[in-house]
């Protein structure tokens, strides 16, 4: 039972229940709320102790040159054991014969067959309701689907800098890979969510620092630098402002203002000088991360909330949990099965154990 109550517990109450000092709490509130739940969600004291735990156990890993080069390495093994990879062809439908998947269909209309398979690493919703639809898995399941829940929308600004970053809390900062300014109470993260969720402009979301050069120096010429800001918090749609400063309702009308927002209050709390150093700026708004990547649904990255619902067996749903399709031969491995999202990679081992389990059973 303590388990149970432990896994749904809030992450106030979770907080306030095991630790006695203010800065324990928000830091370990940083955790939870990094991943996009808030302070009153449930889950969210589960989730705080477990991304603290493997960031402590396991490290930050950054990818040499950029996150791209993840994707390069994993692309380069794959090839030299044989295998094939086709970029810039985007998927329309997986051709289901006599109830199993058996191709998959280009949008140019090529169909490329599936002699075992079909592994899916998109958003669990594109793969139920687009490629599978409701001939193959019934009108149920799309209703259902089309109520998943994404979370919060991110939006980031990629700076170019003419000098590396001045913290004021001092140089180990500026060394970090990633810096989380932590808002001063727990209340002041509910202010967040509360904003964020009724569709207002936060007034000052959290904001993750990335310090691109000074992990890798190689990213920048010498004498300067790159970094990231990354606001976790943000609405998809836009119905108010709590800035006081921006009148729009659009992203694309609104989003260079916003960053200035984000950039004055960087420069004012935490980065002296910031804003006097930058050369070069690039925003992406939920909707340009949108545009860009077909699984940043509504401008998010873990292809759905990390709430107990859709968790553990329950994700993306119940039903769904254990990486098979309703459809036999397919199979999803991406974030929106367990255990969702943050680069881990464990979504694609945990399909390619059952994958190949029930091939051998064939």
């Amino acid at each position: 039972m303590d388990e149970y109550r432990f896994e749904l517990q809030s992450l106030r109450s979770w907080l306030n229940e095991q630790f006695e000092a203010e800065e324990t709490r928000l830091f370990l509130g940083s955790f939870a709320c990094h991943a996009g739940v808030g302070p009153d969600d449930m889950g969210g004291g589960h989730l705080a102790w477990l991304f603290a735990s493997l960031v402590q156990a396991l490290g930050n890993r950054v990818v040499k040159g950029g996150m791209h080069g993840l994707p390069l390495a994993l692309a380069a093994y794959l090839r030299s054991k044989g295998g094939q990879i086709r970029t810039g062809a985007r998927v329309s439908k997986i051709v289901v014969k006599d109830g199993r998947a058996v191709a998959v269909r280009l949008t140019d209309g090529e169909e490329i067959c599936a002699r075992q398979v079909v592994a899916a690493s998109t958003d669990p919703q594109q793969l139920v309701v687009d490629f599978l639809g409701e001939e193959h898995v019934g009108g149920d399941l799309i209703r259902r689907m089309q109520r998943y829940e994404w979370g919060d929308a991110y939006l980031a600004i990629y700076l170019a800098l003419d000098g590396p970053p001045t913290y004021r809390s001092g140089a180990d900062a500026g060394r970090s890979p990633y810096v989380h300014p932590t808002p001063p109470t727990l209340e002041y993260f509910s202010r967040i969510y509360s904003e964020c969720r009724s569709g207002h402009l936060p007034a000052a979301p959290l904001i993750v620092m990335c310090n691109d050069s000074a992990i890798e120096p190689a990213r920048a010429p010498s004498g300067k630098a790159v970094m990231k800001l990354i606001a976790l918090n943000v609405p998809y749609e836009i119905k108010g402002d709590a800035t006081g400063k921006i009148s729009g309702r659009n992203w694309d009308d609104v989003k260079e203002a916003y960053a200035d927002h984000l950039i004055d209050l960087a420069t004012d709390a935490y980065v002296p000088g910031l804003r006097d150093q930058i050369l070069k700026r690039v925003v992406h708004s939920p909707i340009d991360m949108e545009l860009a990547i077909p699984s940043a649904v509504r401008g998010t990255v873990t292809h759905g909330a990390s709430l107990p619902y859709q968790s553990g067996e329950q994700r993306p749903l119940p039903g769904l949990g254990h990486y098979r399709m309703p459809v036999p031969n397919v199979y999803l491995c991406g974030s929106g099965a367990h255990p969702g999202g943050g680069v881990s990679m464990a979504p694609g081992r945990n399909a390619a154990h059952v994958i190949l389990a029930e091939l051998k059973e064939r």
